[in-house]
């Protein structure tokens, strides 16, 4: 890492139990959280921060404790923000989440487009990055809102295409998925998008492994 450079690790948070309120994680959720911790040993993150989200909180502790880190939460770090928020329960609410995925300026149930959503985490990103400058940090946050900053990079880099899933949906992040990201003289760069486990391992690894964090 360059001496003014810092390094992000988006991370999805974990399996979550599915209902219309955030109950946190399932048993697999909190296997899929200590595995990303876990993978994350050799890159030596220096602060964790955190939705504000049960589920998001939940899978930052786990990380947190594998690396001593107390997360600090941050309400700009939530979910694409739907005022009420209906829940996945909610008859319907698939399609009009699935609607947002597929145009970046449409708002279901009135609520963030996808990219409001991502300029939101862009600006919160720039906020952290303010604050812990030269450092590498881990941001528990969510599928939908992590899609919506990264198409935001690709519609300013298309270079960044080749590192996408096709097509890229906020399915294609897995639960406790990561995203490399670097923020540098105020430009955000991408490095890698979605992998979780073994492939986080091989990533942090690779020959640029240096350049990522």
């Amino acid at each position: 890492m360059t001496q003014d450079t810092t390094s992000f690790m988006l991370v999805r948070h974990a399996e979550k139990i599915h209902g219309l309120e955030d109950l946190g994680l399932t048993d697999t959720g909190v296997l899929q959280a200590k595995e990303t911790g876990m993978a994350l040993l050799e890159w030596h993150p220096t602060r964790i921060f955190t939705s504000t989200f049960p589920r998001a909180v939940q899978t930052a502790k786990i990380i947190g404790a594998i690396h001593s880190l107390e997360p600090i939460a941050r309400e700009c770090l939530v979910e694409r923000r739907v005022e009420p928020p209906p829940g996945e329960g909610t008859p319907g609410f698939k399609a009009e989440w699935a609607k947002v995925d597929q145009s970046r300026d449409y708002r279901a149930y009135g609520g963030e487009s996808s990219r409001i959503a991502g300029e939101r985490l862009r600006s919160c990103l720039r906020e952290i990055a303010r604050e812990c400058p030269h450092e590498r940090v881990v941001v528990v946050t969510h599928g939908g809102i992590t899609r919506d900053f990264i198409l935001g990079l690709v519609e300013q880099e298309p270079k960044y295409w080749n590192l996408l899933r096709t097509p890229f949906l906020g399915s294609s992040i897995p639960y406790a998925g990561v995203s490399g990201v670097q923020f540098y003289a105020g430009t955000f760069s991408l490095n890698f998008v979605a992998v979780s486990g073994a492939g986080l391992i091989s990533e942090l690894a690779s020959p640029d492994g240096a350049r990522r964090g």
